[in-house]
C-alpha cells in the first residue's frame, strides 16, 4: 500500500486499509492467543463493512456526481476508489487465508468446523433434523423479481440465490432467493465436545429438497450460491422538513431502508450469468461485486468462543484484574476529589470509579444538579440508571444526548425518550453539529462543584477494551467552562469565544493547537531542544499536518502515535524530517487522544476528546483540556514514553506510507507488550 512519492500526503482511504491490515496482523500473528486471534479476524470484517457503508459509499457517490477533484494526495475519486476496490479484495482474500489456517490451528486442538460431508452418521442425523424441524419453517424462497423491494433486502444480512429450472419446461431457467433464516450461524454438534457446524452448510446440503416443498414441485433446483449485500448508510445530511434533531434523524434512519446497494459479496463458484442477474436486480455496479471463498461473515466469532467447551487457557489472553482508585469507589469520592485532582488510565485502572462517580451523584444529598454529555452508551447502563435515580431523589439532571452516534442512533434515541419520560432536562444537538465531548459535572448545595472529563465514552463495557484517560477535578474554573458549554449546548447563550481553561471546537480548539504548535517553533528557534508528542486515534487534518510539518522543518522533534489512519507522511526530506509515526495494534484499542508540547523550561500537556481530523475540529463540539498538576502529568508522559518505545505491538510508518513491525513475530514471543505491561502492573498494583 504505497503512496504516490511526489505528494506530501497520504491519501485517507488507502491509510484506513493499512490500518485495517495491521488489525489482520494480530489475527495472523502466532504470539497472539487463538481464540483471540478470531476476535481479530471479526473486527476487520466489521471495519471494513462499517468503512465500505461510510466512506467508500461517500467516494461512490462523488464519482456519480462526476467530480474530479484530486484530494491532498493527488487521486480523484474515481482513481481511489479504483484503487480502494483492488486493496479490497487483496484484504478479504487475505481474511480467508488467515481463516483457513485458523481452522487447521483450532482442529490441532480438537475443535472442528466441519463440512456437511464430513460429519459422521450420528452428526448428520442431528443436523439433518434440525433443518427439518427449527430452519425449513423459517425458510421464506421467492422467485428472484425483476425488482426487489429496498426494505425487503437487509443491509448486512446474508442471502441464498438458487438456479432452477422447470419441472415442466427444463429449457426455461428461473431463479429464486431467501434470507439466511435469523438463527445462530453456528451449530454445536453432538457426539464429541467442541464440534460445530455453519448454518449455511447444512441449507446448501438440503436446498434441492427444500425448492422442492417450497414449490411443491413446479421447479427444480440446480444450484445455489450465498451472497450479502452492504448499502450506503451515511446520513449526510438531515431533512429541512423535520422540526427538530430528533425527528430529523429518525426520518433519516427510515431511509436508509431503501438506500442503495454498494456493495455485493458472492460465492467465488458463482457463474457470470447468476452473478449478472443478481446485480441487475440489485442494481449493483458490478465492479462493486467480490467474490469469496470458503466461510465469510465471521459475525459468528463470538459464539463459537463462547461455545467451546474446556477451551486450554492458553487459547486466550490471560485475565487480568485492574487496579481499583479507592479514593473514587467509596461514599467519600466528592471530598477526595476536592483534595486533589485524580487520574485514571482505563481499563488498567477500573472504570468503577466513573460510575461510582454518577451513582454516588443520584443519592448524596448535597448534590443539587447533575449536568453530563452522552455519546455512546452500553445498553444496560449503570450511568443512565444512576441518572434515573438521581431524578427520583429530587435532583435537578441536564443531559446532552447525541442522537446522531453513528449506527447508535436508535439505541439513543430511546435513552433520551426514556429520560425525558421521567422528568429529566433532555437535549439533543445540533443538525449539522454533532456534541462529541465527554464531560460531567455534579454541583453541591456548598456551591462547590466536582468536574469529570474523559477521552472515552461514558461507557463501561467498552471502557475494558479500550484505554481512555479520566479527569476529575474540583477546580472551579473547568467547572465554570462545562456549565457555560451547557449553556450553548440548551440554547441559552452563544457559543463561547472565550473560556478558563478548556478549549472546545468548532471555534478554539484547532487555533488552540496551532498556537501551541508556533510557540513550540519559536522555542526551537531561539535554541531550545523541543518536542511535541500527539496520541490519537486518527490524523487527516490537512492544515495541522502542515503545522506539524513546520515545525518539524525548523527542529521540532515531532512524536506522532496514531492508532489508525494518518495521511501523514514521515521523514521526507525538507518536509517532515524530524516527524515520525508509530502505531500500536493489541489486545486493547488505543483509543486516547493525547497531547504534549515540550520545551526545555516546561511542557503542557492537555487530553482531549478529539482526534486530528477536519469533522473534530469543524463539525462537532469536542473539548480540550489542561492538566496542570504535576504528577499527573508526568503520568501522563511516561505513559506516552514508554508507548513510544514499545518493540511488539508498534509499527512504523515509512516515508513511502508502507507500516513495518518493529520486532518480527519470531522475537514478540519473549519481549512483553506494552499494554500487557501495563496490564500486569496494575493489578501488581490491586494487590
Amino acid at each position: 500500500m504505497e503512496m504516490s512519492k511526489q505528494h506530501d500526503f497520504m491519501n485517507r482511504e488507502i491509510s484506513w486499509l493499512a490500518f485495517n491490515d495491521r488489525i489482520l496482523d494480530n489475527a495472523q500473528s502466532p504470539a497472539i492467543p487463538l481464540l483471540e486471534r478470531t476476535k481479530f479476524l471479526k473486527i476487520t470484517q466489521a471495519n471494513l463493512d462499517e468503512w465500505y457503508m461510510i466512506r467508500v459509499a461517500s467516494l461512490i457517490r462523488e464519482v456519480q456526481a462526476g467530480d474530479f477533484n484530486p484530494d491532498k494526495s493527488g487521486l480523484a475519486p474515481n482513481t481511489q476508489l479504483n484503487q480502494v476496490r483492488k486493496l479490497v479484495k487483496r484484504q478479504l482474500k487475505r481474511q480467508n487465508k488467515i481463516w483457513l489456517k485458523i481452522k487447521g490451528d483450532l482442529a490441532n486442538h480438537k475443535i472442528n468446523l466441519l463440512d456437511y460431508q464430513k460429519l459422521s452418521v450420528e452428526q448428520r442425523k442431528f443436523a439433518d433434523n434440525y433443518f427439518l424441524t427449527t430452519v425449513s419453517p423459517l425458510i421464506e424462497v421467492e422467485l428472484l423479481p425483476k425488482d426487489i423491494p429496498w426494505p425487503e433486502m437487509e443491509n448486512g444480512a446474508m442471502y441464498f440465490v438458487s438456479e432452477m429450472i422447470s419441472a415442466q419446461d427444463p429449457s426455461k431457467h428461473i431463479f429464486s432467493h431467501f434470507k439466511l433464516p435469523p438463527l445462530n450461524r453456528l451449530l454445536v454438534l453432538p457426539e464429541q465436545s467442541n464440534c460445530f457446524i455453519l448454518l449455511e452448510q447444512i441449507i446448501k446440503a438440503h436446498f434441492k429438497e427444500l425448492i422442492q416443498a417450497k414449490f411443491k414441485g413446479r421447479f427444480i433446483a440446480q444450484k445455489i450460491y450465498l451472497y450479502r449485500i452492504l448499502k450506503d448508510m451515511d446520513i449526510r445530511s438531515l431533512p429541512k422538513e423535520s422540526k427538530n434533531t430528533e425527528q430529523a434523524v429518525e426520518i433519516a434512519l427510515e431511509k436508509r431502508a431503501s438506500a442503495p446497494v454498494i456493495f455485493l459479496a458472492v460465492d467465488s463458484s458463482m457463474p457470470r450469468k447468476t452473478l449478472k442477474t443478481l446485480t441487475e436486480v440489485l442494481d449493483v455496479n458490478p465492479l462493486n461485486t467480490f467474490h469469496i471463498n470458503g466461510d465469510w461473515d465471521y459475525n459468528f466469532i463470538d459464539q463459537l468462543c463462547q461455545s467451546i467447551v474446556n477451551a486450554p487457557a492458553n487459547l486466550h489472553f490471560q485475565k487480568r484484574s485492574p487496579h481499583h482508585e479507592s479514593d473514587l469507589e467509596g461514599t467519600e469520592i466528592f471530598a477526595k476529589i476536592q483534595n486533589h485532582d485524580y487520574l485514571l488510565h482505563h481499563p488498567y485502572d477500573s472504570y468503577d470509579g466513573v460510575v461510582n462517580f454518577f451513582a454516588q451523584a443520584a443519592i448524596d444529598p448535597t448534590v443539587k444538579e447533575i449536568y453530563v454529555t452522552i455519546y455512546r452508551t452500553s445498553h444496560d447502563s449503570p450511568i443512565v440508571k444512576s441518572l434515573a435515580d438521581a431524578a427520583k431523589h429530587g435532583k435537578k439532571v441536564n443531559v446532552l444526548i447525541e442522537v446522531k452516534a453513528r449506527f447508535d442512533e436508535e439505541h439513543n434515541i430511546k435513552v433520551a425518550d426514556y429520560l425525558r419520560g421521567i422528568g429529566i432536562n433532555v437535549y439533543t444537538s445540533f443538525p449539522d453539529l454533532k456534541i462529541h465531548c465527554k464531560m460531567a459535572l455534579v454541583v453541591r448545595d456548598d456551591k462547590s462543584t466536582i468536574a469529570h472529563l474523559a477521552t472515552g465514552n461514558y461507557n463501561e463495557a467498552t471502557a475494558k477494551g479500550y484505554t481512555d484517560f479520566s479527569f476529575f477535578t474540583a477546580r472551579l474554573k473547568y467547572a465554570k467552562d462545562i456549565k457555560r458549554i451547557f449553556q450553548y449546548i440548551n440554547g441559552k447563550k452563544k457559543l463561547p469565544n472565550k473560556l478558563n481553561k478548556l478549549y472546545i471546537a468548532p471555534n478554539m480548539l484547532r487555533s488552540k493547537l496551532e498556537h501551541e504548535i508556533k510557540k513550540t517553533i519559536k522555542k526551537a528557534q531561539d535554541g531550545e531542544n523541543c518536542e511535541i508528542w500527539i496520541k490519537c486515534n486518527s490524523l487527516s487534518d490537512y492544515k495541522l499536518i502542515k503545522n506539524l510539518y513546520d515545525a518539524s522543518s525548523k527542529g521540532v522533534k515531532v512524536h506522532l502515535l496514531i492508532r489508525g489512519l494518518t495521511t501523514a507522511v514521515p521523514q521526507l526530506p525538507g518536509v517532515s524530517t524530524n516527524l515520525h509515526i508509530h502505531s500500536i495494534v493489541g489486545r486493547l484499542l488505543e483509543h486516547s487522544r493525547v497531547y504534549i508540547f515540550i520545551s526545555e523550561k516546561n511542557y503542557k500537556c492537555y487530553l482531549s476528546s478529539a482526534d486530528v481530523m477536519p469533522r473534530n475540529f469543524d463539525r462537532r463540539i469536542e473539548t480540550l483540556f489542561p492538566i496542570e498538576d504535576p504528577d499527573l502529568k508526568e503520568r501522563i508522559l511516561n505513559i506516552f514514553e514508554r508507548m513510544w518505545n514499545d518493540r511488539v505491538q508498534s509499527y512504523t510508518k515509512h516515508a513511502n506510507g508502507t507500516y513495518m513491525k518493529r520486532i518480527n513475530n519470531k522475537n514478540a514471543t519473549k519481549i512483553v507488550p506494552i499494554q500487557e505491561q501495563f496490564l500486569i502492573e496494575a493489578e501488581k498494583k490491586e494487590n
